[in-house]
């Protein structure tokens, strides 16, 4: 029965109401749900595939969120482009502490 309840939790976590992530320098991320609504967000977490990225980011409104990017839903620019944000981050984290 707690396998059942398992599979459950994690089948209702598939459906993750976000529509987009975005970025700015002056906002910082916000996430849009599929109402249209934003709502600002915090990046917890990254790691970078090859061609994918992988990004943990909390928000009040929809709480922990893990997001996949991946070469079919953005193209290669934007995937470079937040590559090269994500090491400037990384290298600021990184002589900060």
């Amino acid at each position: 029965m707690a396998i059942f309840f398992a599979c459950l939790h994690a089948i209702r976590r598939l459906r993750v109401p976000v529509y987009a992530v975005g970025w700015a320098s002056q906002a910082g991320w916000t996430v849009r749900g599929l109402d249209g609504a934003d709502d600002a967000a915090v990046l917890k977490s990254f790691r970078i595939f090859r061609q994918v990225a992988l990004l943990r980011l909390t928000s009040h409104r929809y709480g922990k969120l893990t997001l996949w990017l991946m070469p079919d839903n953005a193209d290669p620019d934007t995937r470079r482009r937040l590559r090269m944000r994500l090491a400037v981050l990384q290298t600021v984290e990184g002589e900060g502490g």
